[in-house]
């Protein structure tokens, strides 16, 4: 298992890098469970593994199109994310993705969705990935 890895200067968290040697993550997650977690209709979901998180966040992290930042939101908290203080760690279908925001917390960061909302896209769906999965396993 490994105990420590940083991506783009990031921390992954502790229970990710536990969920990837437990082999949790990445899984196959039934769908009534992602719609639940994530209030959206899963399209093609993915949950992705350790060298796909690495590679795909070397792009991420330049990522500068308003349509994927969003905008801060009070009423749907944050709104928007930052690429340089996130990771993608998956995705519920094309533009759907699930992220690390490192905003909250430099080692226990809140697990964000980017849905269909245009003016505030990203939400928070867990204050930890701890907690989200406890959230996606939950029976």
């Amino acid at each position: 298992m490994v105990e420590n890895l940083n991506v783009n200067d990031l921390p992954l968290p502790p229970a990710l890098l536990t969920a990837v040697g437990d082999g949790r993550w990445p899984a196959a997650v039934p769908a009534d469970r992602l719609r639940a977690v994530f209030d959206d209709d899963p399209v093609f979901p993915r949950l992705h593994p350790l060298e796909a998180i690495v590679s795909l966040n070397r792009v991420w992290r330049s990522e500068s199109d308003r349509a994927y930042l969003g905008t801060p939101s009070a009423a749907s908290p944050p709104g928007d994310i930052d690429p340089r203080r996130s990771l993608v760690i998956g995705e519920l279908g094309p533009d759907q993705l699930i992220a690390l925001d490192y905003r909250t917390s430099a080692t226990d960061p809140a697990v964000v969705y980017l849905g269909p909302e245009m003016r505030s896209p990203w939400r928070q769906v867990a204050a930890s990935f701890a907690e989200l999965m406890d959230r996606l396993e939950a029976r």
